[in-house]
């Protein structure tokens, strides 16, 4: 019987702070942190290249002189004595339009390479379309108007809102902008 009152006084011998220590040391043990396992990210996939920008849209017939586009170039003013020169195009190629003031006989010319060999030209404005009679025949330079640098219509193309479109018969319409260099030939005819 000493026996088994050993065995159970050794049972007995655990106190109760040793209990609970056990009973915390379980706990904490169940409470470890456990590291969390993601799955692996995929490679990050390259942004694709931006889209060419969009070429400028065509000139349809349908559109508007206000809204086609202005044809490529810049107004250059050449003076001289006896006349002044207002000439539109890009630099190393034929003007498109050019308008000379001959000084002598107070006459403005307006002239341009491309536009066909009609009877009349049409020039719109913001005020309005005029419409004025060739020089017969169009010269090598294309095919052109002569008018007193008196004519109203020169103030219409001078005050006109930031273009004017020149059409002819058998050619594109020539939409070119109003600037400086072409109001300039304008006053030295009339000056």
């Amino acid at each position: 019987m000493l026996h088994s009152e050993k065995g159970s006084s050794a049972r007995a011998g655990i106190g109760p702070v040793a209990a609970v220590s056990l009973i915390v040391m379980l706990a904490l043990a169940g409470c470890q942190a456990v590291p969390r396992v993601e799955p692996p990210r995929p490679a990050p996939v390259p942004a694709p290249a931006p889209p060419p920008p969009a070429a400028p849209a065509p000139v349809t017939p349908d559109q508007s002189w206000e809204e086609a586009p202005v044809a490529a170039g810049n107004w250059r003013y050449e003076p001289s004595v006896n006349d002044s020169l207002a000439s539109y195009g890009t630099a190393g190629s034929a003007p498109l339009l050019t308008m000379r003031c001959m000084t002598a006989t107070r006459r403005i010319t307006l002239q341009g390479s491309r536009l066909g060999a009609g009877s009349a030209m049409t020039i719109r404005t913001s005020y309005g379309a005029l419409q004025w009679a060739a020089d017969a025949p169009a010269g090598a330079g294309g095919l052109s108007v002569t008018r007193p640098a008196s004519d109203p219509g020169f103030d219409w193309i001078a005050y006109s809102r930031g273009r004017i479109s020149i059409e002819t018969a058998g050619a594109p319409r020539l939409i070119v902008p109003v600037w400086a260099e072409l109001v300039r030939v304008i006053e030295d005819c009339r000056g």
